[in-house]
């Protein structure tokens, strides 16, 4: 299962290549689109781990608790580990800290990891949207960093928090490299010789680091050969899998075969730590085939270093602005139409794919532009006619009280001019009082209801009818204060 994994590190111009590009994208559409597909797909990976597993450990000792184990871990591992990379990178790493932790193993990085990893920080902080300064590889920290819009400020105190950080994800110490002893020295010349022939494009700083790392391992064991992986001393963790089996060969050449290689690729790693875990993850396997399918779905180096030297080609001719070249280098939309045009193979990569693929981003964006915009109309058609139907209800139920008040004091107007019309005392009542408005009730309310009488048998005027206007007159107004306060205009 994971030899298809282990070729991703390494230039790959065969048809095996983009025979692989097409299986881990089925896989990776399975995973997203078709839940009942993938369960015979973890069926078979859990197969494969159980199966690789024995590679590793012998069955008897599948029970066996990691004890005397050092795990130190790799630069690219640490920067997962720390959440600087896609979620579908991170996840993985993080599971498999989880798990060195309920194993009681101790977790270090060496120092010269801590400064590699303040260096590429450093490195970033200084111009983190620079064009000069583009991502290695994608998904790198750069490249991570560029896509969340990550300020100078924001990695500077990245950097400043780093110590915490790695203490915060179970990084127990950072330590010095052993002591050189003349009975445990590993020919580092030969070693970075052989490193550099198995591992193609990998820059001369980071194969120095990997051969430091390696060989104080070897003199932590103290340079004998390890049969048992639970009891192996130390053992260095890297992401890079044509890392680990170049150097388990070369070790394995040079001072004899071991069972407990010196560097294990971590997503080995993590299976054999799964396999023996009393408390079992379900997901471990799923998330390491989408790590594998995100890593074999992207560009490969070669055509990577292909790909950025024809955008910078491009930019330098004036063809593209910064914009476009941002677009071209940091969006996940370009390697994706990169592998889909050349199906990952670096040599049907021409110059025009680089123009080709910024057509077809501006294009993607251009029409996720006028699904939102379209999508925004509709919100807001949406949202004014809830603003409209709330208008219209406060606007009938103003109407509807002014009415009611209306027509309330007309019944009570009228009904009391008649009972003054029939009750001569009453009526003598009021007219004999000392207060001007009393005395003025009666010929109001009763030239009220004459009025009222007339309009009826003349214009046939009812109550309701007279309530209305003014109703109608205040439910306008309702709806200019309303519509100008919640609507505008």
């Amino acid at each position: 299962m994971w030899s298809a994994e282990e070729s991703l590190n390494e230039k790959d111009k065969s048809p095996e290549g983009t025979l692989r590009y097409f299986i881990y994208s089925f896989i990776e559409h399975t995973i997203k689109n078709d839940p009942e597909g993938y369960d015979a797909i973890d069926d078979f990976v859990r197969g494969a781990i159980l199966t690789e597993s024995f590679y590793y450990i012998v069955p008897q000792n599948i029970t066996t608790k990691f004890r005397s184990v050092d795990v130190y871990l790799d630069t690219q591992f640490l920067l997962r580990a720390l959440g600087w990379a896609d979620d579908s990178m991170v996840r993985p790493c993080v599971e498999l800290l989880e798990m060195l932790r309920e194993a009681g193993v101790q977790i270090l990085c060496f120092r010269k990891t801590y400064d590699e990893i303040h260096g590429i920080l450093t490195a970033v902080a200084r111009a983190p949207k620079s064009p000069s300064l583009t991502p290695n590889r994608p998904g790198d920290v750069l490249d991570f960093f560029a896509r969340k819009g990550m300020t100078r400020a924001d990695i500077e105190l990245e950097i400043a928090r780093l110590d915490g950080s790695l203490e915060n994800i179970g990084v127990k110490s950072v330590v010095e490299f052993p002591e050189y002893v003349t009975q445990l020295g590993v020919d580092e010349a030969k070693l970075n010789r052989f490193l550099d022939e198995e591992i193609l494009g990998q820059s001369e700083k980071a194969r120095e680091h990997d051969v430091n790392c390696l060989t104080a391992i070897f003199r932590l064991r103290l340079g004998g050969t390890k049969k048992y992986i639970e009891s192996c001393d130390a053992i260095f963790i890297t992401t890079n899998t044509a890392l680990a089996r170049a150097s388990t060969k070369f070790f394995n050449d040079e001072y004899g075969v071991s069972d407990a290689p010196i560097c294990m690729a971590d997503h080995v790693f993590s299976m054999l730590l799964w396999i023996k875990a009393i408390k079992k993850r379900p997901d471990l396997p799923k998330e390491q085939l989408v790590a594998i399918a995100y890593a074999a779905t992207n560009p490969s180096d070669e055509l990577w270093k292909k790909y950025l030297s024809a955008a910078n080609q491009y930019m330098s001719r004036g063809g593209i602005s910064q914009d476009d070249y941002a677009l071209l280098v940091h969006t996940l939309n370009a390697r994706k139409y990169l592998m889909e045009i050349t199906d990952g193979d670096s040599d049907v990569f021409v110059q025009g794919t680089v123009s080709d693929i910024l057509d077809r981003i501006k294009f993607d964006i251009l029409k996720d532009t006028k699904e939102k915009l379209k999508e925004e109309s509709w919100h807001t058609l949406r949202m004014r006619r809830k603003v409209e139907g709330f208008i219209n209800k406060a606007v009938k139920a103003a109407e509807r009280a002014v009415r009611v008040a209306i027509l309330s004091l007309l019944i009570i107007g009228l009904v009391f001019g008649l009972f003054l019309s029939l009750s001569t005392q009453f009526t003598e009542l009021f007219i004999a009082s000392d207060n001007l408005v009393i005395r003025g009730a009666v010929p109001t309310f009763l030239g009220l209801l004459i009025v009222a009488t007339v309009m009826n048998l003349i214009f046939g005027t009812r109550l309701v009818g007279l309530a209305r206007k003014p109703a109608d007159a205040f439910g306008v107004f309702v709806r200019q204060v309303l519509t100008r306060h919640l609507v505008g205009g």
